[in-house]
């Protein structure tokens, strides 16, 4: 560890642009899709990696950079994720060879997946180095460990570490809802009452 002065520190190397998806993902930043079960979230986190891998935009909003995207996918089984998922993007002609997966039928004695746990996520960090990425995935938050998403240092570590597992790259994690709250309404603040993971989000 070192301390440099301003000059010094801003001869450092950065990297070409601020932005992956721009202003939607920062380069390197950590965001949150989030929204109710079953509406469409998958997709939607498939389509923008695909524009990452082919620095196209998304949604009308500009690519600035392009890469490898790592997808970790833990909601679903593989079977239920490729013939819901993957093979109808494949039979619409997107392209998916720069996309690259790990699923829970791949963690082997990691599963279930905790990003609380040390040996998990080192596992995890040496399969997504061999990648390189510019986005790694997390479908789902909540299948991704086993604290409690109300208190704040349980999400604090698991969130910390699976940006950690990611190196450079930029995170994105998929969310979802709880049941609707009808005198406080659906949405994230409520959901997640102010914690840590609503509040370390670049963009949600």
């Amino acid at each position: 560890m070192q301390i440099l002065s301003g000059k010094d520190y801003l001869a450092l190397p950065r990297r070409p642009s601020s932005w992956l998806i721009e202003p939607i993902i920062p380069t390197g930043g950590a965001v949150m899709i989030y929204g109710l079960p079953k509406c469409g979230k998958s997709f939607w986190s498939l389509q923008l990696a695909v524009a990452v891998t082919q620095g196209t935009s998304w949604m009308g909003y500009p690519s600035r950079a392009k890469g490898r995207v790592g997808y970790v996918q833990l909601d679903v089984a593989r079977n239920m994720w490729v013939t819901d998922y993957l093979e109808q993007l494949q039979q619409s002609g997107v392209p998916i060879e720069s996309l690259h997966f790990i699923d829970r039928d791949m963690m082997d004695e990691c599963f279930p997946f905790n990003a609380c746990n040390a040996e998990h996520i080192m596992k995890l960090k040496a399969a997504i180095a061999e990648i390189d990425p510019e986005l790694v995935i997390f479908d789902t938050l909540r299948e991704s460990h086993s604290g409690d998403e109300n208190d704040s240092t349980d999400m604090r570590n698991a969130v910390a570490n699976m940006v950690a597992s990611a190196g450079r790259a930029a995170v994105m994690f998929v969310h979802h809802s709880k049941k609707p709250n009808y005198e406080q309404g659906s949405d994230v603040k409520n959901d997640a009452r102010g914690g840590y993971h609503v509040g370390r989000m670049d963009t949600i």
